[in-house]
């Protein structure tokens, strides 16, 4: 599936849609600080492999500040509005999903320095997956994203 995304973003890089970074550090859904980065000291097999599931790949798309991201663990939709241009600070806010299953939101701010990018969030996802699509139980989580890639573009006047 993570695949044949991939491969449709690439083929329609001609039509606007283009690499824009790689999150180290996923917003979406942010359980990896919260519930495996603890557990490291312990057993550190399975905290690594959760940080490689959550790494994010995200495109932007022609549509100003709108972009999507692809990871084994979810994929989202984001669009950023910019708050303070002088300072690249912009207002975050998207949808979650899982396989393509609607299953959250977030929001927060993004701060951008050059090919950084520091976003804090409150993440708010439920455990449906397709084979129980189950929306009663949703958590709520303070998230810290860290992602690099490309200087974004510069805003239209």
């Amino acid at each position: 599936m993570l695949g044949l995304v991939t491969a449709l973003v690439l083929a329609a890089e001609p039509s606007g849609v283009r690499w824009e970074r790689v999150d180290v550090l996923s917003e979406d859904p942010g359980l990896w600080l919260s519930q495996e980065a603890p557990r490291l000291g312990v057993d550190a097999l399975t905290p690594a492999v959760r940080f490689l599931t959550q790494v994010k790949v995200v495109w932007s798309t022609p549509v100003q500040g709108l972009g999507f991201g692809v990871s084994v663990e979810s994929q989202s939709l984001v669009y950023e509005y910019p708050l303070l241009q002088q300072a690249n600070v912009s207002l975050s806010m998207g949808m979650q999903t899982r396989l393509l299953l609607p299953r959250g939101a977030l929001l927060g701010v993004a701060w951008r320095a050059g090919p950084v990018r520091v976003g804090l969030s409150l993440s708010v996802f439920s455990e449906a997956t397709w084979s129980r699509v189950n929306y009663s139980y949703w958590t709520a989580l303070p998230t810290v994203g860290l992602g690099f890639g490309r200087s974004p573009e510069p805003s239209e006047p």
